[in-house]
């Protein structure tokens, strides 16, 4: 409408613009991306800040070469995602302990050849001559280690054959650190020696000993009205994960409006193991990722698979996620991966599969949350798949952006008969349905729904009763559905 006055004396022709009619749909959702981790004192930022990051060395610079967020980062970018990152780095607790580990070395090497480490999906070589003996190489294999400052360990020379590991951040993630040797096709150790690789006080597994995370809420009480779809973090305590839980459930709300999903990756001592404690949890908000046999870090899968959903998700919130590659991560040793029944049995128990390609290439199988039962405890698929909820996020958005940009100061009434257009705007519900109407038109033409007529038959658009400056809109919109299987008979004749 226009907002020259009526009563001015001067003569003038004049108009002016109104953006509220420009458009035919709603522009795409634009994702943002949020990484919580730890930052180490060689970093130039303090920890209790969320910052935009845009490359892998700023988040070096920022966080610490070596730190989880720098390494969650470089995980990141080489998956070439669309979305901008933001990060909010966590100092160790002061309670914390490092992880720590245990290589050991023995024997004479009676042939040239090179020891192959391979630390959280690294490989790490030392070169071995005819001769060498277990005390002779164990200074070169704590060196090799601490060159390469992006591991997430650092190892010290105990000068006797072995090479003590400890995580470069206190806490429990670190007992997730894969540290392996002759991982890589064709890799053998020389003849002669012998390389171990042991916890200390723990000969189960690479890493141990690590406690006591950093507390999340450091920075998801920075949130506010900041709205982050896509969030990554290292941290598996039953403390941390309900304390974001919580965030996102209130984000969730209908008062907020400002969905979020958290991505984690997960390692267990058995897939019995990893199943059970996806059992054990129960919310559509997060995506555990099975990573039983990975070389990468949990941490860093999350952050790949993070990547992933953030450029296809905000392409396409419907498309299934199955079969996207998950740049950098490596496979599980040949022989070693989970079976079907395996994998049926995590998904079942709200944890998300990857699994390796013909080539080796990790690829997503299926990305389901951990909802599983309702607030009765009854069993209950609605939010199993994270699809569901990220098609959800893109109708609200859009139902919430058209109608704030069609009628940001409008009068409401039952009828708009005979209101001239000096009347200024005033909507209906019957012009609200309208705009469902067109929306759910839009949304299919996207593949996010169908079923116009249902929808259309099934929509409720009325003033509040004892409220008349609200309507009320019942829609009920058919989701699109993902192919997830194909069953079918050959009946041959011969």
């Amino acid at each position: 409408m226009s907002t020259f006055p009526t009563t001015g004396l001067t003569p003038i022709v004049a108009f002016n613009f109104d953006g509220s009619q420009s458009q035919d749909g709603v522009g795409a959702l634009p994702y943002k991306v949020l990484f919580i981790g730890g930052l180490l004192s060689a970093g130039s930022l303090a920890e209790g800040r969320i910052d935009l990051v845009t490359s892998v060395a700023m988040a070096e610079e920022y966080y610490g070469v070596g730190s989880q967020l720098a390494r969650m980062c470089a995980a990141y970018f080489a998956a070439n995602p669309k979305a901008a990152l933001y990060c909010g780095g966590l100092a160790d607790a002061g309670a914390g302990v490092a992880a720590t580990g245990l290589i050991t070395l023995a024997g004479t090497a009676t042939a040239a050849g090179t020891i192959n480490l391979w630390i959280a999906g690294k490989k790490v070589t030392v070169a071995v001559a005819v001769g060498d003996t277990h005390t002779d190489l164990d200074a070169d294999v704590a060196a090799a280690i601490n060159a390469d400052t992006d591991l997430p360990v650092t190892a010290t020379d105990n000068e006797d054959g072995t090479i003590g590991l400890t995580a470069r951040h206190k806490g429990e993630a670190g007992n997730d650190i894969d540290v392996r040797v002759s991982y890589g096709d064709g890799e053998a150790v020389p003849a002669g020696l012998t390389v171990t690789i042991a916890a200390m006080g723990d000969t189960g597994s690479a890493m141990t000993a690590g406690a006591t995370n950093p507390d999340v809420t450091t920075i998801t009480d920075l949130i506010g009205e900041d709205w982050y779809q896509v969030i990554a973090m290292p941290y598996m305590d039953a403390t941390n994960l309900t304390a974001i839980e919580a965030v996102l459930d209130a984000q969730w709300g209908a008062d907020v409006m400002h969905d979020g999903h958290v991505f984690v990756g997960k390692v267990a001592t058995s897939v019995a193991a990893l199943a059970s404690w996806g059992n054990g949890r129960n919310s559509k908000h997060v995506t555990a990722v099975g990573c039983n046999g990975i070389p990468n870090t949990p941490e860093d899968v999350a952050a790949v698979v993070a990547a992933v959903v953030a450029t296809e998700g905000s392409a396409d919130p419907s498309r299934p996620f199955q079969t996207e590659v998950l740049t950098g991560i490596l496979a599980p040793t040949r022989g070693s991966d989970l079976t079907r029944t395996e994998r049926e049995l995590l998904l079942l128990d709200g944890i998300a599969t990857v699994v390796p390609d013909g080539a080796r290439a990790m690829r997503i199988e299926r990305l389901v949350t951990m909802y599983q039962t309702n607030g009765a405890g009854a069993a209950d698929p609605t939010y199993r798949d994270l699809n569901t909820k990220l098609t959800l996020m893109h109708l609200r958005y859009e139902t919430v952006t058209q109608m704030q940009t069609r009628y940001p100061r409008a009068k409401l009434a039952s009828s708009d008969a005979g209101v001239g257009p000096e009347g200024g705007p005033v909507v209906t519900p019957g012009r609200i349905k309208n705009e469902m109407l067109g929306l759910c038109r839009t949304w299919i033409s996207k593949g996010w729904v169908e079923d116009y007529d249902s929808f259309k038959d099934g929509i409720v658009v009325q003033r509040k009763t004892g409220d008349p400056n609200v309507v009320e809109v019942l829609a009920t919109p058919d989701l699109m559905n993902q192919l997830r299987s194909i069953a079918g008979t050959f009946q041959f004749k011969q």
